[in-house]
């Protein structure tokens, strides 16, 4: 009985954190600073004109910068 509800624990905690990490990304992503060059970066390619993707970690070129990364104004 222990070990049932030891793993039925378990398994519905991992369920949790994994279902919760997506939509944790843009929360903790750096912000970007509120500069007219970031607000008219509304594409992608906009962002790769200035930065270099390949020398990011976790990051390529196909991907969505303004999914996770977002304007802070008044930070």
């Amino acid at each position: 009985m222990y070990r049932k509800l030891c793993r039925l624990t378990i398994g519905i905690f991992s369920v949790a954190v994994l279902a919760g990490c997506p939509s944790r990304v843009e929360r903790y992503s750096p912000r970007i600073p509120d500069s007219a060059a970031h607000r008219q970066a509304v594409q992608q390619k906009n962002c790769l004109e200035c930065h270099e993707v390949a020398s990011v970690p976790h990051h390529s070129n196909s991907d969505d910068c303004t999914k996770c990364h977002i304007i802070c104004r008044g930070c």
